[in-house]
């Protein structure tokens, strides 16, 4: 078994402590380009994905839409959310990552941005 979720489905002040092993233990797997931390703004639509590194887990938001994820890494490049309804995709050219592909299962949708 490679990890354990508890409490998914029910609203929990601290969100990061229903994973087991700790999802900062679960970075420690990967070596992570920082690189994809930033401000992508969407094609699609007028809104811009923020990617962010607090207490050493990476996260994402857009700003004003209230959409906030906190992303686990299936490698370098790829994440997905949590719950499993975002995935995040980084594209690197010369070795800096400069675009972003995103699905929102819960919409439907992917959208495409560039980094600021």
């Amino acid at each position: 078994m490679k990890s354990i979720t508890v409490n998914a489905d029910f609203p929990d002040l601290n969100e990061i402590d229903n994973y087991y092993p700790p999802l900062s233990e679960r970075y420690k797997a990967y070596d992570l380009n920082p690189d994809i931390l930033g401000t992508y703004q969407i094609r699609e639509f007028p809104v811009e994905v923020v990617v962010y590194e607090q207490d050493g887990i990476y996260q994402m938001t857009v700003p004003g839409q209230g959409l906030s994820a906190y992303l686990l890494p299936d490698d370098m490049m790829n994440f997905k959310s949590t719950d499993g309804n975002i995935t995040m995709n980084f594209k690197q050219n010369e070795g800096k990552v400069i675009e972003l592909s995103m699905s929102l299962a819960n919409f439907g949708i992917s959208v495409t941005g560039s980094k600021n």
